[in-house]
């Protein structure tokens, strides 16, 4: 039987780990069945991105034209339009990237004739709360695919999720564009950073906002007060509304000439600025609202040869093999997290194997070849089935 896909997603333009995590999932499923079997459907365009971040996938996409103002209009008028085209394609399978559009995914089944059912889960939406009818489509998927372990423990233990139909499958990283370069002295001073030689360059990237606290930037700022090294400064790439009160912290500190933020990176840039810094990290917390899979960040900076330090709270260990790649440490330790920065920063040889570790497990662990080929083996499961 010919192999037909429909993968139905809420968006795939904006910069955000799920939209890179859809897309590359994507560019996996045309190279195993063919572009000419998926068909790909996103509820959101280009113009609907709240800013341009110059993504531009490399697969044609049904969106959703001629919207209303009204979201929930919106949402029906998609539906429908997946309806139209289920019925016409009869796919074998339907793939779901966000929790959200699980019970669509399980209506349109039925009028499917038979297809199964894939639905991604990626953390943070999945412990900060479900609707009833989520919650159920959820435990009715034929495979949930999870972004980590922690996912998947969280789903099988808290919501009754069945172990065996959900499937880990890591964040893939481009290992052809992130990779080692030598960029710190020229793009530093283009964004209003000092570069010296002796400095020592600690880094986060992301989204800073309301919504994001939790990937650490005030926990990071304490402890640079803690830290009385001047060469050690901490670049915070990303903005969002709570940049400003940040940045004001920060003058307020004594802070202003250790803590800069770059603001928005242009994708063009990205490998630039994980180059310029000596140490990554994301040290965040979890619970409700809070908390990460395993963040994309922190492996694009340890595919460039970047050691990193994450948090224990949730699916961030995963991508560090503790004091072999980076290290691991308890974000309510400010002690523990000094001490990281602290060795990685002043041995400069413990930094160097670090992050030559650092790149050995992403292409022995995340890379686009290895995110393909889980994929690959997931559907021959499925076909012996």
């Amino acid at each position: 039987m010919q192999e037909k896909i429909i993968y139905v997603a809420i968006d795939l333009y904006q910069k955000g780990g799920i939209q890179r995590y859809s897309r590359a999932q994507i560019e996996a499923l045309i190279e195993i069945y063919g572009e000419e079997n998926v068909i790909v459907l996103s509820l959101y365009s280009s113009a609907d991105a709240v800013q341009t971040f110059d993504i531009s996938p490399k697969f044609p996409i049904e969106i959703l034209k001629n919207k209303s103002r009204y979201k929930f209009i919106n949402r029906i008028l998609y539906s429908l339009k997946a309806a139209v085209i289920v019925l016409h394609e009869h796919p074998t399978s339907l793939w779901v990237n966000h929790v959200k559009l699980f019970p669509l995914a399980k209506f349109l089944q039925k009028m499917s004739r038979g297809s199964i059912v894939i639905g991604n889960v990626y953390g943070l939406e999945i412990w900060s709360g479900l609707k009833p009818i989520e919650l159920w489509a959820l435990r009715n998927m034929y495979q949930v695919i999870a972004d980590c372990h922690f996912t998947k423990k969280y789903i099988c233990s808290h919501l009754q999720v069945k172990e065996e139909n959900v499937e880990v499958i890591w964040d893939p990283v481009d290992t052809s564009k992130f990779m080692s370069k030598d960029t710190v002295k020229k793009i530093l001073p283009r964004y209003g950073v000092p570069y010296k030689a002796d400095n020592r360059y600690l880094m986060t990237i992301g989204r800073i906002s309301k919504a994001s606290l939790h990937k650490g930037y005030d926990r990071i700022i304490d402890v640079m007060r803690l830290i009385d090294q001047d060469n050690i400064l901490y670049l915070i790439g990303g903005d969002g509304d709570e940049r400003e009160r940040l940045i004001e912290r920060t003058k307020n500190e004594g802070l202003g000439e250790r803590v800069y933020f770059l603001g928005n990176i242009p994708e063009a840039e990205l490998v630039d600025i994980y180059n310029a810094c000596d140490v990554f990290i994301l040290v965040s917390d979890q619970g409700v609202g809070r908390g990460e899979g395993v963040p994309l960040t922190p492996l694009e900076a340890a595919a460039c040869g970047k050691p990193i330090i994450v948090g224990n709270a949730d699916g961030s260990i995963e991508a560090v093999n503790n004091e072999e790649n980076g290290f691991v440490v308890n974000p309510n330790d400010l002690d523990a997290i000094k001490n990281a920065i602290l060795c990685l920063a002043n041995d400069n040889l413990l930094r160097q194997q670090m992050g030559e570790a650092a790149r050995e497990n992403i292409e022995r662990n995340f890379s686009y070849y290895i995110f393909k080929q889980r994929h690959q083996l997931l559907v021959d499961r499925w076909q012996k089935e």
